[in-house]
């Protein structure tokens, strides 16, 4: 079936009697930077939101960006636990995407983002990385079960296949509630953000998410 999801391979990670996950040995992707990106999180108190998307405009990556950052500004966020303890957690963004021909290039999109911030792209580093390289499809699942949480801002989806792979995979999803993606979201199952609909291309529409919803889920799902 066309945009469907093998449960077999995109599942929860397996919950012993006891309720505390199964370990999993550390997944290696042959992606130095990917590899060194899932390596650092080893021993220390961190939090990663995964988003998977080809880099065009339609997948509103500035949005993704800016609230990302100014949700989470610092090295660490004090979040206070559901037992009143106070802990800090470093908060990063793993975005797997894919220059398109035709498209402007990521890395580039990154710097001139940050440099419009005042950000040093060395302190960004630490927190955010962008994969372009391609992954092996049999490693995808192992990708969405080194994060947290999944979070995609769309402005239209005909169907949204990587948020459907993150529900399966067990991750608290954050999405804009509307497009294809609709089909299988609610608020029962996921975090669908509201939205308006603004003009786009061709005299088409397409949706803006709306920004305090998304900060506020983030920070929810966190």
């Amino acid at each position: 079936l066309p945009e469907s999801v093998d449960t077999n391979l995109f599942r929860c990670k397996p919950m012993p009697a006891g309720g505390e996950a199964t370990p999993e040995e550390e997944p290696q992707f042959g992606l130095r930077e990917l590899d060194g990106f899932v390596r650092a999180a080893a021993g220390t108190t961190t939090f990663t939101f995964l988003s998977v998307f080809k880099w065009e405009e339609r997948k509103n990556w500035r949005t993704l960006l800016d609230i990302f950052w100014s949700a989470f500004p610092h090295a660490t966020t004090l979040v206070n636990l559901e037992d009143d303890t106070r802990v800090d957690i470093t908060v990063r963004l793993l975005i797997k995407t894919q220059k398109l021909s035709w498209g402007t290039d990521p890395d580039d999109d990154l710097a001139d983002f940050f440099q419009g911030k005042g950000v040093d792209m060395e302190t960004v580093a630490k927190r955010i990385v962008i994969v372009k390289e391609p992954l092996k499809t049999e490693l995808m699942p192992a990708l969405y079960r080194v994060a947290d949480a999944f979070v995609l801002p769309t402005h239209g989806e005909g169907w949204g296949l990587p948020i459907m792979e993150a529900m399966a995979t067990g991750l608290p999803t954050i999405a804009t509630g509307w497009g294809g993606q609709t089909e299988f979201m609610s608020h029962e199952n996921s975090w669908p953000l509201g939205y308006n609909l603004v003009g786009a291309d061709k005299g088409h529409e397409w949706a803006n998410p709306d920004k305090a919803e998304l900060r506020e889920a983030m920070w929810e799902v966190l």
